[in-house]
C-alpha cells in the first residue's frame, strides 16, 4: 500500500475503525457474519504497514519533534500490529470455552445470521453482557498487551468488568499484580481537606510500625463523613507519596465504581480482617515481596494491574475472576455488581468547565491536578462530542508535564481527543475517538478506567452519526442505606452494638437520661456511628446513668443519682428510680426499646448488674449492688435482686441481701463492682468503694470502702470478709481508697479487683476467714511502683484465654494492657496515654470488651451532676474511643473516637433529637445478636 493510499481518509477511517475493534462493513456479497470473518482472517496474513508518524503530524498541522516520534512510533506501531495479527487469526480453529452443544449449555445454537447494519449492531452493544466464546492471545510484548488492556471493552463499565473476569491473566498482568502492596486498613479519622472540597484526609492503620499513614481521597461526593469513621477499607500502600493540595497521600484508597461514576464505594473487607494483612487472590495465598513505590511507578504496575480488577456479579473483588482475600474471607462492594476498580474517587483530575466565548467548538476547563498553585487551564475539543453537563465534576487523565501551548486561551497541559486535528483535517470524520486510540496506543489513556463514560460507549457516540445516538443504559436499581448497610455487614447474620448509658449534659430533672447504640460490627459501612438513642420516660429523668449490665434480652443500668434528688427534694423526687430496663433482643438490638423502671426496697444508689441466666418462668434476672440505704445514703447497701414479679408484671427488686458475714448487716458494706466464678459458679465477690453520702458532704472527708466480700451465691451468704487496708504488704501512703471494679480471673476461684491507689490484687475467694489475709489476698500490680496513682482504676472484661487485662487509670489519663498469665509476675505489654488539649483532661473510667476480645470501649467520664448544689466535680472530656485489639492479645491500637460533647448539639436524623450543649457517657457493655 502507498503511503498516499494509508494517509487518504477511507484508510485512515478504516484504520481506525479497526484499531478500535468495532466490526468492518463486509465485502460486497458477503453473505453472513461467521464467513465474512473467515473469509477476511484467510485474506490477511501479515499486519499492515506501520504508519509514517510524521506525515500523520503534517496533515494534522502539528510540529513533532525527534524526541517525540521516536517515543510515540514504537508504541503506535505496536498497536497496530497487535490488531494486525488478530486479524490473521483462524477463527475457525478456535474452540469455544462453552459450547453450544455442551451440556448445561446456556447458549443458543451456531446458527448464521445475516451482517445488521453498523448503526443496529452498535445499538445492541450496551446489553451484551452474557457468554463469551474465548479467542487467542496474540503475544507481542508488554507493550502490545498494555495496548490491548486499555483498547475499547465491551459495552459500559459492567461489560468491561465481566470482560475483565473472564478473560485469562496474562503473565505480565499477573507479575503486575504480584508487585503490588494491597493491605486491609482501617480509617482512625477522616476529616475534609481544608484546601479542597472534593476530598477526605485520612488517617489509616494500614500495620506500619510507624502508626498510621496519611491517605488523601476524592469521596467527598460518594460516601458522607460519618460513614467513613472507624470503617475497614483496601488500601494500595506502595504508591510514592503524592502532593494533593498541599498535603502528602501515602497510598490509595480502592474502590467500586458503577457505569456513570454516580456512584462510589471504598471496598469492603469482611469483619475480622486485621489492618496491615495483604490481601491475595485465588486460592495461593503466598506472595513475592511487594515492589518498591519507585518501581511501581517507573514499571507502572497499578496502571498493569487496574483494569484486571473488576467485581463479579455478587460482588467479589475479582482479579480476572480470582477472588480478593483476606484471612476472614473475600473483600466484597457494598452494592455495586459488575464494577471497575480504582482509586477511591482519585487517581485524576477534577473538572471544572466553562464554555469559551472565542471558539465554540472548545471547552476551557479549570482541572485541578493537585498542584500546590491551583488548578491547571485546560483547553480541549469535546464540544460536539460531550454535553458541558457532563463535563462537570467528571474525573479525567491528564498528560500534566507538555509545555503551554496558545490555544486562542491559554493551555498547561495536554488537549484531550479532537484538538489534534483541525476541522478541516481529513482525521476529522472520527474527531476526538479516532485520536483517543492513537492516545492509547502512546500510553495517554485520557479516560481513567473507573471515570464516567467507559470507552466503548464514548467510542459508540463519536461513530454513530449525529441524531443517531445510543440512549443511556438506565442506572441499576436505587439501593436502601439499610441495604447497603446489611451487604457490607460480616459473613454471619450476627451484629454486634455498643450500649452507653449516658447523661444529658443539662444537669437536673427537665434533661433525659438515655441509652445510646453504636453500630461495632467490624466491616460494617455505619462502625463506630451512633445508630440509635433511646430515651428514659420524662418523669424519671435528671437521675445520671451509672454502669450497664445485660442479662439475656435484657439490658439494665442504673440511677447514680436516684437518692440524692430524693434528698434534695426536688420535683419528681418520689418517681426516681434505682434501675432502667432496656429490651435488646435481637429485634430491638439496633434500636433498644424502653421496659420499665424499678426502685430499691431499702438500698440506693446502684452501681453494677450481674446476670443470673433466667428464672423458672424463662425470665432473665441480675443481681445488682447499691452502695447506700434509701434514707441516708449512707452504709449499710444491699446486694438486690431483680427479677420478674408476676403479681405486677413487671421487673421489679424483689429481694435485699446484707454483706455481713453469715447474713448480718455490716455499715461497711457499700458494694460497687462485682463477679462471678463462671456461668454456673457459686460463688461472687463484691468490693467495697465509698459511703455514697460522704460524697455530697463537702465539709467532710470521702469514707471509703477497703474491703471484699466472698459469698456463697446459693444462699447469698457472706462467707468472708478481706479488709484491704491491713494488708501488711501495702506501704504507708498505699490506703487502697476505694476498691471498685472485680473480674473473675477464669479459673479456680480467683480474682481481681482494683484499688483507688493504682493498685490491683489478685484474691483466693477459697481461703478460709481465718487463715489470714495474706494467704487470700496479694498485691499483683503497681501502676507506679515509685509513689501512688490516687483517683479510681478500672478493669475490663477479660480476653486472650483468661490471661489479658485492660486497666484505666482516671489519674494518669492511661489505657494499660496487662499480661496476668504469671500470677507471681504480672507485666505490662502497653501503655496508651489518651491525648487531650485545654482544661478538660480525658479522666478514663469505664472499659470493656466485646466477647472475642478484638474490640474495645473506654468511656471519659467524671461526676458533673452535683454542680447545681456546688458539690464534688471534676468535669472530664466526655467521648467514648474505640479500640482494635491485635488477635495475639498483645497489642491494641486506638480505631475512633465519639464526641459527645458535640454528637448531640444539633440533630442526628432517624437517630436523635438536639439534645443540649453535651452529654456524657458512663457505663457501656458489648453486646451480639
Amino acid at each position: 500500500m502507498s503511503l498516499k493510499a494509508l494517509l487518504s481518509p477511507a484508510a485512515a477511517a478504516r484504520g481506525m475503525r479497526l484499531a478500535m475493534g468495532v466490526p468492518m462493513r463486509p465485502a460486497r456479497g458477503a453473505a453472513t457474519c461467521s464467513r465474512s470473518v473467515a473469509a477476511g482472517a484467510s485474506s490477511t496474513s501479515s499486519s499492515p504497514a506501520p504508519p509514517n508518524i510524521r506525515e500523520l503530524a503534517k496533515m494534522a498541522h502539528l510540529a513533532v519533534t525527534d524526541a517525540e516520534v521516536a517515543d510515540w512510533e514504537p508504541k503506535i506501531n505496536g498497536i497496530v500490529d497487535w490488531f494486525g495479527q488478530l486479524q490473521a487469526v483462524d477463527v475457525e480453529g478456535v474452540k469455544p470455552a462453552v459450547h453450544a452443544r455442551d451440556d448445561g449449555s446456556v447458549l443458543r445454537a451456531d446458527e448464521p445470521s445475516a451482517y445488521a447494519p453498523r448503526e443496529e449492531l452498535l445499538a445492541q452493544v450496551p446489553a451484551m453482557e452474557g457468554p463469551f466464546v474465548r479467542v487467542p492471545k496474540i503475544a507481542t510484548g508488554q507493550d502490545s498487551a498494555d495496548a490491548g488492556d486499555a483498547a475499547p471493552s465491551s459495552s459500559g463499565a459492567a461489560a468491561a468488568a465481566a470482560g475483565a473476569a473472564a478473560a485469562a491473566a496474562s503473565p505480565e498482568e499477573l507479575a503486575a499484580l504480584a508487585a503490588l502492596d494491597i493491605r486491609v486498613g482501617r480509617i482512625l479519622a477522616c476529616e475534609r481537606h481544608p484546601d479542597a472540597d472534593s476530598l477526605y484526609v485520612e488517617k489509616i492503620d494500614c500495620g506500619d510500625p510507624d502508626g498510621p499513614r496519611t491517605i488523601v481521597s476524592g469521596l467527598v461526593k460518594y460516601v458522607p463523613l460519618e460513614e467513613m469513621q472507624g470503617r475497614l477499607v483496601v488500601v494500595l500502600a506502595n504508591l510514592k507519596a503524592r502532593n494533593m493540595r498541599g498535603i502528602k497521600s501515602h497510598g490509595m484508597l480502592l474502590a467500586a465504581s458503577n457505569e456513570e461514576h454516580t456512584e462510589v464505594e471504598p471496598l469492603a473487607p469482611p469483619a475480622g480482617a486485621a489492618p496491615g494483612e495483604r490481601v491475595w487472590f485465588g486460592e495461593e495465598r503466598e506472595q513475592p515481596a511487594p515492589a518498591e513505590p519507585n518501581a511501581v511507578q517507573k514499571k507502572k504496575h497499578w496502571e498493569a494491574a487496574q483494569p484486571a480488577l473488576a467485581t463479579d456479579a455478587g460482588r467479589v473483588v475479582t482479579f480476572r475472576g480470582r477472588p480478593m482475600r483476606t484471612s476472614a474471607g473475600p473483600v466484597t462492594a457494598a452494592t455495586l455488581a459488575r464494577a471497575r476498580i480504582g482509586g477511591g474517587g482519585g487517581g485524576g483530575g477534577r473538572v471544572r468547565v466553562h464554555s469559551a466565548a472565542c471558539d465554540l467548538n472548545r471547552y476551557v476547563e479549570k482541572i485541578d491536578c493537585g498542584d500546590p498553585d491551583g488548578p491547571h487551564t485546560i483547553v480541549s475539543g469535546l464540544v460536539k462530542y460531550v454535553p458541558l453537563e457532563e463535563m462537570q465534576g467528571r474525573l479525567v487523565v491528564v498528560l500534566a508535564n507538555l509545555k503551554a501551548r496558545n490555544m486562542r486561551v491559554k493551555s498547561r497541559s495536554s488537549r484531550p481527543a479532537a484538538d489534534l486535528f483541525p476541522a478541516r483535517s481529513p482525521m476529522a470524520r472520527t474527531g476526538s475517538a479516532a485520536i483517543l486510540v492513537v492516545v492509547v496506543a502512546a500510553g495517554l489513556l485520557l479516560q481513567p478506567a473507573a471515570a464516567a463514560l467507559p470507552l466503548r460507549r464514548f467510542l459508540t457516540a463519536q461513530l454513530t452519526p449525529p441524531g443517531q445516538r445510543t440512549e443511556k443504559a438506565a442506572p441499576p436499581a436505587a439501593v436502601t442505606a439499610g441495604a447497603a448497610a446489611a451487604a457490607v455487614g460480616p459473613p454471619s447474620a450476627n451484629r454486634t452494638y455498643l450500649y452507653i448509658a449516658t447523661g444529658p449534659g443539662t444537669p437536673g430533672p427537665d434533661s433525659p437520661d438515655f441509652l445510646v447504640t453504636v453500630d461495632a460490627t467490624q466491616g460494617s459501612p455505619t462502625f463506630g456511628r451512633i445508630v440509635a438513642t433511646t430515651d428514659v420516660p420524662p418523669q424519671f429523668w435528671g437521675n445520671e446513668p451509672h454502669h450497664v449490665g445485660v442479662n439475656g434480652d435484657l439490658l439494665a443500668f442504673g440511677g447514680l443519682f436516684s437518692y440524692q434528688r430524693r434528698a434534695w427534694g426536688e420535683k419528681k423526687a418520689a418517681a426516681s428510680p434505682d434501675i432502667y430496663l432496656f429490651n435488646v433482643s435481637k429485634a430491638n438490638a439496633a434500636s433498644p426499646k424502653f421496659v420499665n423502671s424499678a426502685y430499691g426496697i431499702s438500698g440506693a444508689v446502684t452501681d453494677s448488674f450481674l446476670g443470673l441466666g433466667n428464672d423458672d418462668t424463662g425470665r432473665p434476672r441480675f443481681l445488682a449492688t447499691l452502695m447506700g440505704d434509701r434514707v441516708t445514703g449512707a452504709g449499710p447497701g444491699k446486694l438486690a435482686e431483680v427479677t420478674w414479679n408476676g403479681d405486677t408484671s413487671r421487673w421489679e427488686v424483689t429481694a435485699e441481701h446484707d454483706g455481713g458475714v453469715g447474713g448480718g448487716a455490716d455499715a461497711t458494706f457499700t458494694p460497687h463492682g462485682f463477679d462471678r466464678n463462671g456461668p454456673n459458679g457459686s460463688t461472687i465477690v463484691t468490693a467495697d468503694y465509698v459511703q455514697a453520702n460522704s460524697t455530697w458532704r463537702p465539709s467532710s472527708a470521702f469514707a471509703w470502702g477497703t474491703t471484699v466480700r466472698v459469698w456463697d451465691l446459693p444462699s447469698r451468704k457472706v462467707v468472708s470478709v478481706w479488709d484491704v487496708a491491713t494488708h501488711p504488704a501495702l506501704k504507708s501512703e498505699e490506703s487502697p481508697q476505694g476498691l471498685m471494679s472485680v473480674r473473675w480471673a477464669g479459673k479456680d476461684n480467683l480474682f481481681w479487683f482494683s484499688g483507688g491507689t493504682g493498685l490491683l490484687f489478685l484474691l483466693n475467694a477459697s481461703v478460709p476467714q481465718d487463715a489470714g489475709i495474706e494467704k487470700a489476698v496479694q498485691i499483683a500490680y503497681r501502676l507506679r511502683e515509685d509513689e501512688p496513682v490516687y483517683g479510681s482504676c478500672v478493669m475490663s472484661g477479660r480476653f486472650k484465654n483468661n490471661t489479658r487485662l485492660l486497666v484505666t487509670s482516671l489519674a494518669l489519663n492511661e489505657l494499660r494492657l496487662v499480661d496476668t498469665s504469671d500470677p507471681a509476675a504480672w507485666k505490662t505489654l502497653q501503655v496508651y496515654t489518651f491525648p487531650y488539649e485545654g482544661p478538660l483532661a480525658p479522666q478514663p473510667h469505664v472499659v470493656v470488651t466485646d466477647g472475642p476480645g478484638r474490640l474495645a470501649a473506654v468511656t471519659t467520664y467524671y461526676v458533673e451532676q452535683d454542680l447545681r448544689k456546688g458539690l464534688w466535680s471534676t468535669p472530664a472530656s466526655k467521648e467514648v474511643a474505640l479500640f482494635t485489639i491485635a488477635e495475639d492479645g498483645n497489642s491494641f491500637k486506638p480505631l475512633s473516637t465519639i464526641d459527645f460533647n458535640t454528637a448531640f448539639v444539633k440533630a442526628i436524623p432517624g437517630v436523635s433529637p438536639a439534645r443540649g450543649p453535651y452529654a456524657r457517657p458512663h457505663g457501656a457493655v458489648f453486646v451480639t445478636k
